[in-house]
């Protein structure tokens, strides 16, 4: 019986290696959808952030948070905010391929100055490189205000927070707006 087991479990971890290897080689395949990243992930994160640094604005002309302001609830929310945006920017920025599958739609038609799918697929497909260090830079922030709300830094997590539609304008700039 001994033996039996002996040779069931490298059997065993032989399958499920082979198996998570062809789940890693289907998802190396697989085309990140931008605008459901967009949706799921960057968008509830970035409002989040937003949502706490509002509240919380600092009183004095500064783009810090006011401490008095700030709450054990609100350090929470940034984190996890921070977390949800690093993780949605990071996946964006190593992604190996893209499909732009929005803009919305306004009674049926494109808004004015908004680019078509085609055109921001374009968009993305002539430079992906520059796609993914916009989208390594959104990460880059995330980690940097999770850093500041984990050391409780008002200042610097406000900062950041306030900073952080400068990094996602020069995308939607790019990629999507660029008639404006």
């Amino acid at each position: 019986m001994n033996r039996l087991w002996i040779a069931a479990v490298p059997l065993a971890a032989l399958a499920w290696q082979a198996v998570s290897a062809g789940e890693e080689e289907e998802a190396a395949d697989h085309a990140l959808d931008v605008r459901q990243a967009m949706i799921d992930g960057i968008n509830p994160a970035t409002l989040a952030l937003w949502d706490v640094g509002n509240n919380a604005m600092s009183e004095d002309g500064s783009f810090g948070l006011d401490p008095a302001l700030m709450t054990e609830d609100g350090w929470t929310k940034i984190e996890e905010g921070a977390y949800q945006l690093g993780e949605e920017s990071y996946r964006m920025a190593s992604a190996t391929r893209y499909v732009a599958t929005g803009p919305n739609m306004v009674d049926g038609e494109i808004p004015e100055g908004v680019s078509t799918r085609e055109e921001i697929q374009a968009t993305i497909d002539a430079d992906p490189e520059d796609f993914r260090a916009l989208s390594q830079s959104m990460a880059d922030m995330a980690a940097q205000i999770y850093d500041a709300a984990q050391a409780r830094d008002a200042a610097k997590a406000g900062e950041m927070i306030f900073t952080l539609d400068t990094v996602c304008q020069s995308c939607h700039v790019k990629y999507w707006y660029p008639q404006q």
